[in-house]
C-alpha cells in the first residue's frame, strides 16, 4: 500500500489524488496528517502540492463526471475531518467510472462521507457570511475568525466581490493566515502572527461604535423574551468571539 501525504488543502488533496491516480489507486491512500497512526508495511510518500496537476484533476472531475462533484469535493476538502482526503480519493475513483451519477449513490460510505463534510464545511460559511464582523482599522479593514474548516479563500471570495472598492484582512487566527484585499484587485493570501492580530488596539471610533451598540442591545431587550437557549441556536457562541469589543 502507497499512502500519498499531503499537506491537507484543497490543491494538496488534489495532488495527492494524481499522485495516488498515477501509482495504483486501487491500493492507494491519502493522509493529511504526517503524524498519524502509521500502517505496518505501507510506503508512505511525502507529496508536495502541485497547482498545475490539482488543476488537471479539479478539471477531470468538472469534466467526466460533473460541476456538482466538484463542489462536493472542494468542500469536503475545506474540512478538518482527518479522513477526508480518503473520501475524496475514493469519491473521485468511483465518479470517474460511474459518471454523474456517483452524486446519487449516498448508499456508497465514501459519497456519502463527502456529503457530510461538504455539508458540514458549507454551513460554518455560511454562518460566517452573516456573522463575520469588519472593523476600522486606519485605511483597511479587519475581520478576525476561528474557523474549525479551511474556508479563508471561499470567505475571501465572497466579500471580495461584495467589498471590491475596500481594502480588508481576513485574518484566520486557527491556521496562522491571512486574506488580504486591495481595493478593486484580487486578494492574496500570506501567513501571520495570530497573537499579533489578536492584540490589535482597535481604533476609539470603533470603541464608541461597540458601546453604542450594546447600549442599543440592553434597550430593546424585552426581559420576558430572554431565552438563551434560542439565541445560541440561531448564533452559536463560538461565533461570537470577534463580533463585539470588551
Amino acid at each position: 500500500m502507497v499512502i500519498c501525504c499531503c499537506d491537507g488543502s484543497v490543491d494538496g488533496i488534489l495532488t495527492a489524488v494524481f499522485e495516488a491516480w498515477s501509482t495504483d489507486i486501487r491500493t492507494s491512500e491519502i493522509s493529511v496528517d504526517r503524524h498519524g497512526n502509521m500502517v505496518l508495511f505501507a510506503e508512505y510518500r511525502d507529496v508536495v502540492t502541485d497547482y498545475d496537476k490539482a488543476a488537471r484533476v479539479a478539471s477531470a472531475v468538472i469534466n467526466k463526471i460533473s460541476p456538482e462533484a466538484y463542489e462536493l469535493v472542494y468542500y469536503a476538502c475545506l474540512s478538518d475531518d482527518a479522513e477526508r482526503g480518503n473520501a475524496v480519493l475514493q469519491f473521485i475513483r468511483k465518479g470517474i467510472r460511474n459518471g454523474a451519477a456517483v452524486v446519487d449513490d449516498l448508499q456508497d460510505r465514501n459519497v456519502m462521507k463527502v456529503f457530510e463534510l461538504k455539508r458540514n464545511a458549507f454551513r460554518e460559511m455560511e454562518h460566517y457570511r452573516g456573522f463575520l464582523r469588519f472593523v476600522q482599522q486606519g485605511d483597511y479593514l479587519l475581520a478576525r475568525f476561528e474557523p474549525r474548516n479551511d474556508l479563508l479563500v471561499p470567505l475571501a471570495d465572497f466579500f471580495g466581490d461584495r467589498l471590491l472598492q475596500e481594502n480588508f484582512v481576513i485574518a484566520d487566527m486557527t491556521r496562522g493566515k491571512a486574506a488580504v484585499h486591495r481595493a478593486y484587485e484580487s486578494f492574496y493570501l500570506c501567513d501571520i502572527d495570530p497573537e499579533l492580530i489578536r492584540n490589535i488596539e482597535y481604533e476609539d471610533e470603533e470603541k464608541v461604535i461597540n458601546s453604542l451598540w450594546k447600549t442599543f442591545e440592553r434597550t430593546i431587550g424585552i426581559e420576558a423574551r430572554y431565552n438563551p437557549e434560542l439565541q445560541r441556536q440561531n448564533m452559536p457562541l463560538r461565533f461570537r468571539k470577534y463580533m463585539n469589543m470588551d
